[in-house]
This record gives structure tokens, C-alpha cells and sequence, in this order.
């Protein structure tokens, strides 16, 4: 018996289709055109983002203005810590702080910078203490000599100029003479006050005994630095190997006379 053709495979006029092809679904949805409300649905989102960043900019940039104009955060109290001779009104003035000053638009730097530039502060540090307080933290400058220059005046161990000294008692160290001091107490030491010093430390390291018999010295003489005794010898040490003569000088008695 036979088959009808149009039963066999064979008979088939066109292939198998593969359905699973991507591309005839990718060109349908290509073709597929672009819903309007999505469209506006984008530009909508799009613009409340763009609203909510500047609102939150806004925002931001109000409170941070509030915040630094308050009353609330005024200054209602300065404390000063650290201090033993400087007077601490005279601290308080120096760091110039209006009253009811908002802590947030304080400059801690420039009151830092301020109370520095008092000749007896040497590091001062401001501190904010909310709600409303500040501390002015100083570290004052020791004195270490005495200069004679039209009065005597105060030195640290820099050659900074503290102040005068308007009830001498007997010094620690040999009072300086010969010497100028600057006007300005920011400035720096001259050559003098600073060769002063350096003999002052030389002194102190080597001279154990000598340091108490000498009462003075004279850093205005062209040959070099003149010490005077105790006893009221003149001892003269020239402008080099001090520490060498320093040296055998502490080792002579107190009734010779030295002569270097």
C-alpha cells in the first residue's frame, strides 16, 4: 500500500522554523514605539530629584546661617587657664572676643594669634565649649635674666623682652649690660643679647662655683664680654674658647685674681 506524499516528511515544502531566534523579537520590539506616559512619567522623576537636591541645598545652606547667627551658641563666659604672673583681665582684653559672639562664627586662629603676640605668652590655644563658653589656654614665658638697658628689664631664655622689673631682688643669673633692647617685644634678640645668652648657658654648664661670683657682664666692650666678680674683680674672656676658660677660672679661688 502506499503512502500519500503529503503524509511523509519529504513532502513538506519549507523547513522547520527555530523559534527560539532573538533577532525577529528584537526587531518587533525596536519597532515598537515608546509609550508617552513613560515619557513623562521620566521627565516628572527627573525634575523632583533636580527640586529636592536644591530644596536640600537650600536647607542646608539656612541652617548652617542660623546655627552661626543664634543667640543661642553666644559666648557668655571666657575662662583662662595657665596663667600665674600675666593678669588675666589683661588676657581677656588681648583676645578681644565681643560679647555674645557666636561660638560657630568665632576664629579660634586669629584669638590664638592675638594672645601670642603679648610679649609674656609664648603658646596659647582657644578652645569652643558649647553651649556657650570659652577657655583661653596659655603657656607663659619663664623669666631667666636680667638686662640693664635705661632700667631693668626681663628676658627669657630666647632674649624676649617680658617686662620690666621695677623691684629687683638679687638675680639667679649675672646681670646683662651693655645691651639694647628692641622697642617692639615681638622682636627678635640682637646679636648682643644673644651672645649674652650664649654665655649665660656656657656659664651655667661649666662654672658650677663661678656662676654665684659673678655679678655682671658687660657685653658692650669691643674685645669681648667682661664679667665682673662679686668681690669686684675684671674678668676679661675675649671671643672664643670661653667654655675652656670658663673652665679654669671656676677652678681658682675666690681671693684671685683672674685675668683671662
Amino acid at each position: 500500500m502506499s503512502v500519500p506524499p503529503f503524509l511523509t516528511p519529504r513532502a513538506r515544502s519549507a523547513a522547520m522554523r527555530d523559534l527560539a531566534e532573538r533577532q525577529p523579537l528584537l526587531a518587533r520590539q525596536r519597532r515598537r514605539p515608546r509609550d508617552g506616559r513613560s515619557t513623562r512619567r521620566a521627565a516628572l522623576l527627573g525634575l523632583g530629584l533636580t527640586l529636592a537636591t536644591a530644596s536640600a541645598g537650600a536647607l542646608a545652606w539656612w541652617g548652617s546661617q542660623w546655627l552661626r547667627s543664634t543667640p543661642l551658641l553666644a559666648v557668655r563666659s571666657i575662662e583662662v587657664l595657665g596663667h600665674e604672673r600675666l593678669v588675666e583681665a589683661a588676657l581677656v582684653e588681648a583676645a578681644a572676643i565681643p560679647p555674645g559672639t557666636n561660638l560657630l562664627a568665632l576664629d579660634p586662629i586669629a584669638v590664638r594669634e592675638r594672645l601670642e603676640a603679648l610679649p609674656g605668652v609664648r603658646h596659647a590655644r582657644v578652645v569652643r565649649q558649647f553651649p556657650g563658653r570659652v577657655a583661653l589656654l596659655v603657656q607663659e614665658r619663664e623669666p631667666y635674666v636680667l638686662a640693664n638697658a635705661d632700667g631693668l628689664f626681663w628676658l627669657d631664655a630666647e632674649g624676649r623682652v617680658l617686662g620690666p622689673e621695677p623691684h629687683p631682688l638679687p638675680p639667679r643669673l649675672p646681670i646683662l649690660t651693655g645691651v639694647t633692647l628692641p622697642a617692639e617685644p615681638a622682636a627678635s634678640a640682637p646679636d648682643r643679647v644673644q651672645t649674652g645668652l650664649a654665655l649665660l648657658r656656657i656659664l651655667s654648664r661649666v662654672g658650677g662655683r663661678l656662676v654665684p661670683r659673678v655679678s655682671e657682664i658687660d657685653l658692650g666692650r669691643p674685645e669681648g664680654p667682661v664679667l665682673y666678680t662679686t668681690e669686684g674683680v675684671e674678668v676679661r674672656i675675649g671671643v672664643e674658647a670661653w667654655e675652656e676658660r670658663l673652665g679654669r677660672l671656676d677652678a681658682l679661688p675666690a681671693s684671685g685674681i683672674w685675668w683671662s
